[in-house]
């Protein structure tokens, strides 16, 4: 327990610092040997970074180009940028796009499942929770502007590396790995598309529409 009385969750590293999370706040471990009755003694003081907002789920802590990303169930995915104690803004929220709406389910819906593993391979930030993967593609965005894609029906429980295949562990001991394919485990891929508003060539919100012709292309994944 740090000295608010949250319990430690995690340790990550981060500018040469030992960052330590907890599940309410983060803070930095600092370093110094101190004098006890003529002896020298190892000082670790905790130095508090962001009070509001900490790690719950210690298995979503990766390293990203030099800094920790991680993952709060209640508020989404965060990335470290600083380990100053100076600026309650060293935390930026990079999963805005995710998290989900009151009428659109996201990260924070299937956080709520609480187990959750990820992987950083790279280029990309994987994290696995509530049956889904939320995938932070870094070698084409930015942390201001990151892309994120969504895969369904991966009920992982850790991920592992076969070479150059991204794998994962399986809550029923299965072993899968991610391949470009039109089935998923046999069975037929679920999407759903929805369009914008549109206005038809004119102002007026209401409109007859006689037939819609959809198109369906298999050329790709």
């Amino acid at each position: 327990y740090n000295l608010v009385g949250d319990a430690i969750s995690g340790f990550g590293r981060q500018q040469g610092m030992l960052v330590v999370f907890s599940e309410g706040s983060l803070g930095r471990a600092g370093f110094s040997l101190v004098e006890v009755d003529g002896r020298e003694r190892i000082s670790l003081p905790y130095i508090a970074i962001n009070s509001v907002i900490g790690c719950d789920m210690p298995r979503s802590i990766q390293t990203v180009e030099n800094n920790l990303v991680f993952c709060n169930s209640r508020h989404g995915v965060f990335r470290l940028q600083s380990t100053s104690a100076a600026s309650e803004n060293e935390l930026q929220h990079i999963s805005r796009n995710v998290d989900g709406t009151e009428r659109r389910a996201g990260l924070l819906d299937a956080a709520k499942a609480g187990e959750c593993a990820s992987m950083n391979d790279g280029s990309r930030y994987w994290l696995a929770v509530g049956g889904k993967v939320f995938l932070w593609d870094y070698s084409i965005s930015s942390p201001s502007k990151p892309a994120w894609f969504l895969f369904t029906n991966v009920d992982a429980a850790a991920f592992v590396r076969d070479g150059d295949d991204i794998c994962y562990a399986a809550r029923d001991g299965r072993i899968c790995a991610f391949y470009g394919n039109f089935f998923d485990f046999g069975e037929a891929i679920e999407r759903e598309y929805r369009l914008p508003p549109q206005a038809f060539g004119g102002y007026e919100r209401l409109k007859d529409v006689d037939k819609v012709v959809l198109t369906l292309s298999s050329t790709t994944d």
